[in-house]
């Protein structure tokens, strides 16, 4: 199913809507060994390849498959260097007497782990099954009735894609000589001429209407692609170029926002801090440590607008200052590369030689005690 474009671009667009936002790492205590604690998930995280984008976009393959199953790599001083993700096709979950999930078990080599050597995020699951739901379990009918339709469609241009042709002969003819005229109207494709004697009438337009309506199969293919997409995003309006008015079209949209600022919501609580974070915590500070809690913002458009809003007020008024580390997060913006960071530092530098104040997103001598 993944291959039928429609599908892809579902997924891709919804994998790519919750990665639009980074996380935030809040201490799980405010005392200073909570403190500690968020740093060091932030830090051991942020430095494994990927970092969270790494973590989330594993994670999301449970759209397609019902879960994912990643794998933590540490190194030898205890810090996390990794975490692979695996086919999910090639586990099976093993469920203790309680119901819950015990260990994992590799359906091709025999072997089982336990439970704590993953992270495992299920996808909708409910009534504790492990093994969650695809969203492509509520596309598959629509994309399987789009596919035999393609294939009737396939068979309809090969059968009546070029219209017969149709010649009206005399009444006197032996059925010798129109057998001849059938076997030369049989080559006029690859014929550039074609001679036939008096009174016969070439006429390719008396088959003209058994050619395949292709309008209706068109039609058909469209409705199931806006049914594959409101299967997976909640609204044709957001992937399709289906006619509707504006009004419907934001309607569709914050239907979307909405699954999709859930979804975020789900995959901080369950994967990013109920097994990553509080794993790395148990590994350097016990099971009873104060463990730190990630959270999408989940901001809408408008309250995006209004922290940028804000930031530029406080820059203004030297209230902060523009080289704060903060305030790439908050605002959305990527991280700049070390070269970026050194370049501006170097531009503020000059500013401030030259008694100029440093520009937004500049560092500079006497940022941090501004």
């Amino acid at each position: 199913m993944e291959r039928d474009p429609q599908v892809r671009a579902c997924l891709t667009t919804k994998r790519l809507a919750v990665l639009s936002e980074s996380v935030e790492v809040h201490p799980g205590a405010a005392s200073a060994e909570g403190k500690r604690l968020a740093a060091l998930v932030e830090e051991q995280v942020e430095a494994i390849p990927g970092g969270w984008a790494g973590l989330v976009t594993g994670a999301l393959d449970a759209l397609a498959m019902g879960f994912a199953a990643g794998e933590y790599l540490w190194n030898p001083e205890g810090l996390l260097s990794a975490v692979r993700w695996h086919d999910p096709r090639r586990f099976g979950f093993v469920v203790g007497e309680a119901g819950d999930v015990a260990g994992l078990e590799v359906l091709d080599a025999g072997a089982t782990w336990p439970r704590d050597r993953f992270a495992v995020y299920s996808y909708q699951s409910r009534y504790g099954n492990p093994y969650g739901e695809s969203d492509l379990v509520a596309a598959y009918r629509p994309y399987a009735l789009k596919d035999e339709t393609l294939r009737m469609w396939l068979v309809g241009l090969d059968k009546w894609g070029v219209p017969s042709i149709i010649a009206t002969v005399p009444g006197h003819w032996t059925q010798q000589e129109m057998d001849s005229l059938t076997a030369s109207l049989g080559r006029i494709q690859s014929e550039t001429a074609l001679a036939v004697p008096d009174g016969v009438v070439i006429n390719p337009a008396l088959d003209a209407g058994r050619v395949e309506p292709a309008r209706a199969y068109v039609t058909a293919t469209e409705y199931f692609d806006r049914q594959i997409a409101r299967a997976i995003l909640g609204g044709e309006l957001t992937s399709t170029g289906a006619a509707g008015s504006h009004a419907l079209g934001t309607v569709h949209a914050d239907v979307a926002q909405d699954w999709v600022q859930a979804l975020r919501s789900d995959l901080a609580e369950c994967l990013l801090t109920g097994q990553v974070a509080r794993t790395i915590c148990t590994m350097w500070a016990g099971p009873n440590a104060p463990c730190p809690v990630v959270k999408f913002p989940n901001l809408s458009p408008s309250e995006m607008a209004s922290r940028r809003e804000l930031v530029k007020l406080l820059l203004s008024g030297q209230v902060i200052a523009p080289a704060e580390s903060w305030l790439r997060s908050w605002l959305g913006v990527p991280e700049g590369t070390p070269a970026d960071k050194a370049a501006a530092e170097k531009r503020a530098a000059q500013r401030v030689d030259a008694g100029q104040q440093p520009q937004p997103g500049e560092g500079g001598r006497g940022d941090g005690e501004r």
